[in-house]
């Protein structure tokens, strides 16, 4: 689609932009990244010109522009970016405003609508700076020098070539994304263990505010506790930090996983928020275990400190093996004593070691506590082999699924649902919202999101987290007997076997996530 774009005034009748410089005529791409990408013509060998992020970009229509010969031009679209890149001028550019022209209203109107869906329907919701490689945008002051030093051609030509493979690596993944934009109409939902009909489920909760018009999917989705971005929290030391935004998703993601655990415990899986009636206490104390405070045990202070230890500076991306295993140590030395902690990094479930977590001996016979059940999985090379789909698809059939964390490359959420081994559902943790104290006053209403997005199963990376939550050992025993009746053949994702052996632990390097963190995979 060709458009009008740029700072100069507007030759309605062309169509054409006549800016500094001279005449224009611009193409629009949307990517699934959640970006818009512009180019200076219609030659597909052309550069891209620059990049929008789409995320926090506010659109206004119609809108009147008036150009520099005071000649207003309607059908105009105004979009107001809070990032975005040039690639002419090798810079970013922060709070700018784009002026998008179009021939006729219906124009218009279906191009706002394409950029409205693609940031629904973006997995990728955060603007990764490291998309933007030199010739395209500019990191550092080192970076600048290097790009200012060459000459024009080259530029161009990395710009191109950039651009081309981040195209190309998205492209499948838009495709994907496009055969989604309808609700299911047929088949069952099952969330974490609850069978819902698609057609009557939907996605989204049509009025929050009454309960009547909420279906049992949509009050089951807005009764899971939602972490996302949060902002003006205490810094988190010894850094100056008070924001996640950009880095913390996989930390969120983790959040939300073990929280479903802890509501499973105190609360069963047939409890459901209600906005209308005071909470009750026990929601309220697991909603205090993860409150952005220094001092409560789950917080983001706390896993990004923690994360120190395993080599994770603050303000480091996280993969799927890392969060969990510092969720273990947090809850080996917080405050529950009542739900044990199994990290099986092998992938592998061994009996002997669920049953010495979970034995509490008190002073009469031994008795079998409560336990949440991670398995961090790495089930591909470079992507998920789809072999595997229908048995991870499987695992969120089961009563004992608290859902999975894991996504893309930098880019974490947290899945609670699937249809098939065809869509799985998920809760982004890609919205930066205000920090919130937990005193008596506190709003519960934005820990809990009105919204599913979902994706294709194909379009997930092959590094992820599984987790469970087992009452007693009667629900252990029958999770064991799924997990090996859900995967008769030769290749199970999830093994379980009666006794761990004994190796070198200190040899053992568990979950490579090299991949994961460089954005390679």
């Amino acid at each position: 689609p060709r458009f009008c774009f740029g700072d100069g005034s507007i030759n309605s009748a062309t169509g054409n932009m006549r800016g500094r410089g001279g005449v224009w005529r611009r193409v629009l791409e949307v990517t699934s990244a959640c970006e818009l990408i512009y180019y200076a013509s219609d030659d597909k060998d052309s550069p891209p010109r620059g990049i929008i992020s789409l995320e926090d970009c506010k659109l206004r229509a119609p809108c009147k522009y008036v150009g520099t010969d005071n000649q207003i031009v309607p059908h105009v679209l105004l979009a107001s970016a809070e990032r975005s890149a040039s690639v002419r001028h090798h810079r970013w550019w922060i709070k700018r405003d784009y002026y998008f022209a179009f021939k006729t209203p219906s124009e218009l109107r279906e191009w706002k609508t394409a950029i409205i869906r693609a940031k629904e329907m973006a997995t990728d919701a955060s603007f990764e700076r490291v998309r933007l490689s030199p010739g395209v945008g500019v990191l550092d002051a080192k970076v600048q020098d290097a790009a200012e030093n060459e000459d024009e051609d080259s530029q161009l030509a990395r710009a191109k070539a950039s651009a081309t493979a981040r195209l190309a690596s998205s492209f499948s993944s838009l495709v994907n994304r496009l055969t989604l934009r309808a609700e299911p109409t047929s088949g069952v939902i099952y969330m974490l263990g609850c069978p819902y009909d698609a057609a009557a489920a939907g996605t989204s909760i049509s009025d929050p505010r009454s309960r009547k018009s909420m279906s049992g999917f949509a009050r089951d989705l807005h009764s899971r506790l939602w972490f996302t971005y949060r902002r003006d929290f205490r810094p988190i030391i010894p850094t100056a930090c008070t924001t996640d935004t950009g880095w913390g998703c996989m930390l969120r993601s983790g959040q939300m996983m073990m929280a479903e655990g802890l509501i499973r415990h105190y609360l069963g899986r047939e409890w459901r928020f209600d906005p209308h009636r005071p909470p009750r206490k026990e929601y309220v104390s697991v909603l205090r275990l993860f409150e952005d405070d220094p001092c409560a045990p789950f917080s983001i202070h706390k896993i990004a400190q923690f994360g120190m230890h395993y080599g994770k500076e603050i303000g480091e991306w996280f993969g799927p093996s890392t969060v969990c295993q510092v969720l273990k140590f947090l809850f080996e030395t917080g405050p529950i004593e009542d739900v044990g902690y199994v990290l099986s990094d092998d992938g592998v479930v061994y009996r002997d070691v669920v049953r010495s977590a979970c034995t509490c001996k008190g002073t009469g016979a031994a008795s079998w506590k409560a336990c949440v059940i991670v398995i961090p999985l790495r089930i591909g090379v470079d992507t998920l082999n789809p072999e595997y789909l229908p048995k991870l698809a499987a695992f969120l059939e089961f009563p004992q699924s608290i859902g999975f964390v894991g996504g893309r490359p930098r880019s974490s959420f947290y899945f609670v649902a699937s249809r098939g081994a065809t869509e799985v559902y998920f809760l982004d943790p890609h919205t930066t919202q205000d920090h919130k104290p937990m005193d008596k006053r506190c709003e519960t209403s934005s820990f809990h999101c009105e919204q599913l997005k979902r994706m294709a199963f194909t379009e997930l990376d092959p590094s992820l987290a599984v987790g469970f939550y087992c009452a007693d050992e009667a629900e252990f025993n029958d999770l064991c007997v799924r997990l090996v009746d859900s995967q008769p053949d030769m290749y199970p994702i999830i093994q379980v076997q009666d006794q761990r052996p004994e190796y070198n632990e200190a040899a053992d390097a568990g979950i490579d996530e090299d991949d994961w963190e460089d954005g390679t995979l």
